[in-house]
Order: C-alpha cells, then sequence, then structure tokens
C-alpha cells in the first residue's frame, strides 16, 4: 500500500468522524435548547402561579388587589400603597415573560396570553394612571411592547363573577 492511499483513507475518515462529530453537536444543541425553553416555561408558570398563591393563600391580599381593580378609591391609603406593589409584582412578572419570549425561549401563544392580561389591566383607568407614572421603571421594550399591544377587554371582576355563582347556586323550585 502507498502513501497516498493510506493518506486518502486518513483524510476519508478524518472527514468521516468531523461530520459525525457536527452531527453530535446539533443534536445537543437541540436538546439544549429545549431544556431551556422547556425551563423558561416553567419560570413563567412558577411566577404565574406565586402571585396567584399570594392572593389566594392571603384574604387581605386578595381583597386589597380585588378592591383595588373594582373601586380604587375606596381602599385606605395603607391599602392604596399595598395595590399598587401588587401592581407592580404582576406587570414585572410581565416583564420577565416578554424577556423570555424576545429571547425565543417563549412561543408567541404564551407571551400573548400574558400581553392580553396585561392590557386588560391597563384598560382600567386607575391602573393605566399607575402605568403611565412608573412604566420607566420597566424596561424600553417592555413597556413598548405593552403599549403597541392591542387591548384586551377584561373579563368580569370578581365581585360579578361571585354573584353569578351566587345565583347559580341557589337553590330552585322552592
Amino acid at each position: 500500500m502507498n502513501w497516498e492511499a493510506l493518506g486518502a483513507i486518513g483524510e476519508i475518515v478524518g472527514a468521516i468522524a468531523v461530520v459525525l462529530t457536527l452531527g453530535y453537536l446539533a443534536l445537543q444543541i437541540r436538546q439544549n435548547t429545549r431544556l431551556l425553553r422547556a425551563t423558561a416555561l416553567s419560570a413563567t408558570a412558577d411566577a404565574y402561579l406565586s402571585f396567584n398563591r399570594l392572593l389566594g393563600s392571603d384574604p387581605a391580599s386578595a381583597y386589597v388587589f380585588q378592591v383595588g381593580l373594582e373601586d380604587f378609591p375606596s381602599l385606605s391609603e395603607a391599602e392604596q400603597r399595598q395595590f399598587l406593589n401588587l401592581l407592580r409584582v404582576a406587570f414585572t412578572s410581565y416583564q420577565h415573560v416578554h424577556q423570555l419570549h424576545e429571547k425565543g425561549l417563549l412561543d408567541d401563544d404564551v407571551w400573548e396570553q400574558f400581553v392580553r392580561a396585561a392590557t386588560a389591566l391597563l384598560t382600567l383607568p386607575h391602573v393605566r394612571a399607575w402605568w403611565e407614572a412608573r412604566k420607566d421603571i420597566f424596561t424600553p421594550q417592555f413597556a413598548l411592547a405593552l403599549e403597541q399591544a392591542p387591548r384586551s377587554t377584561p373579563p368580569p371582576l370578581a365581585g360579578l363573577v361571585i354573584k353569578e355563582m351566587l345565583k347559580a347556586a341557589e337553590p330552585t323550585g322552592r
């Protein structure tokens, strides 16, 4: 066997090894991307659930948030401050989701769910006033995304939902 033939075989083996290595790296990158996206989705769910867990486990916070949405002026000054802090927490969570979406770690439909919630809150005049006064504490990209998003119709407020639930739970035919 001559040296040229051995060199050609070595080049072929080297090329095959490079192709296999590139294929392996592509597979690893794809798996890593899936893991990052799953982690981002989990972090998003955790942020959303922690806010709702706070409202679900602390009657005072739930009261302040709901009354703040429905009738902000009726809250005491301390409750108004608490409501504004709860808004900051909610919008900080929305911003986090926006950042993950912008980095390509969350699908459009996940971001759209959160933007609908945020823009629905922004239809309330007192929430809009808070946003106008405080939007500079958020990233310009997030503020722009909310400003450019179509406004969502807010869902019925809790007081109305509770009344409907109580009405539906009333015994009939008595």
